[in-house]
């Protein structure tokens, strides 16, 4: 899961809803990106240049992507 990670608010919130749903940081947790079978995209992930990169990545590998509002 990424999402708005530039302040600690952002960073509890997007640690809160990955809890919720049962999935991981692709940031906080180093997780291979060849193991990552789909990555979901809280609202605002486009400000927060973390987020951006996570995109870019899953999209380079064609990792399927969710947008998420919670």
């Amino acid at each position: 899961m990424t999402g708005p990670q530039r302040t600690a608010e952002e960073r509890g919130e997007l640690a809160e809803a990955a809890g919720f749903h049962g999935a991981l940081l692709v940031s906080a947790h180093r997780i291979p990106w060849a193991s990552v079978r789909a990555l979901y995209r809280l609202a605002g992930w486009a400000a927060c240049p973390l987020a951006v990169a996570d995109v870019t990545m899953a999209d380079a590998m064609a990792i399927p992507m969710f947008d998420l509002t919670t």
